[in-house]
């Protein structure tokens, strides 16, 4: 069969661009075709080719560093060329999450923060040499009590792709203050919790600022827009720990924190 091809030049001839599938070619030039510097070809050229199958992929479409919840029930995974991946899920508990936030060198679950809820063959099903999708949920595969963070990886071929859902509808930003040069204060830290889904701000959520040795330096309560200043509180209590396990470890340099703290405002909202 014919297949429509277009041609673009290079640097020493030139390049045939088509929807060539995965086979065996055969390419004929004729005599006295005649190149654009008026050089022509004195007898006719003949070649056969082969395109191979395209190399295996494998990746999880949501490439947001954490997930909401509801992730869980219809995650999408990309895959190409393959026909069944190996997935394993791992648990961080919540006493483990600050202990796997503090590990500055790597991201990645492992037995010393997790626990393996399972491990599966899933079947894939695609087009040959075409990107398909299977939409995984991860809420049938775990069991419902499952808190903390959930790492999926899934490995098929050579290729291994990773995502990690954090089971919480809350999201935190938290911004350091350096106190300036030659001052006696000391470094702030402001915390704005919003909702996963909905991006508003929240009140009432109780926050802790933890060192990596595990030790609660401060705790506030945000107050929506306003957020809250861990590093000096004002409402001394019993509060639930809430350590900052969304966006990253929390950590201070300071044990205590003396005078008033003012935030920044800004006219529009941080993004």
């Amino acid at each position: 069969d014919l297949v429509k091809f277009s041609v673009s030049p290079s640097r020493w001839g030139f390049r045939l661009l088509g929807d060539f599938k995965r086979g065996t070619y055969a390419m004929r030039i004729d005599a006295g075709v005649r190149s654009a510097t008026g050089g022509a070809l004195l007898s006719s050229y003949e070649k056969s080719f082969s395109i191979s199958a395209r190399s295996p992929q494998l990746s999880f479409s949501s490439t947001g560093r954490y997930l909401p919840r509801g992730a869980w029930r219809n995650l999408p995974l990309n895959h190409l060329n393959l026909d069944e991946v190996q997935v394993v899920v791992r648990n961080v508990p919540q006493e483990n999450l600050l202990f796997w936030m503090s590990d500055d060198s790597r991201e990645a679950a492992d037995e010393r923060t997790s626990n393996v809820l399972l491990q599966k063959t899933v079947p894939v099903q695609g087009t040959q040499d075409a990107l398909a999708t299977t939409w995984l949920d991860v809420g049938a595969l775990v069991p419902a009590t499952t808190r903390g963070l959930v790492e999926l990886t899934a490995s098929g071929g050579s290729k291994t792709a990773s995502s990690r859902i954090l089971l919480t509808d809350l999201s935190l930003v938290a911004k350091r203050g350096l106190a300036p040069l030659g001052s006696e204060a000391r470094e702030e830290v402001f915390v704005w919790v919003l909702g996963m889904e909905s991006t508003e701000p929240q009140s009432g959520v109780e926050v802790s600022l933890v060192k990596k040795s595990g030790q609660t330096v401060a705790r506030c309560t945000t107050s929506g827009a306003d957020g809250c200043d861990p590093s000096c509180p004002t409402v001394p209590g019993r509060f639930h720990e809430r350590r900052c396990r969304t966006h990253g470890p929390c950590s201070a340099s300071a044990a205590t924190c003396s005078g008033a703290a003012y935030p920044l405002f800004s006219a529009q909202p941080y993004r």
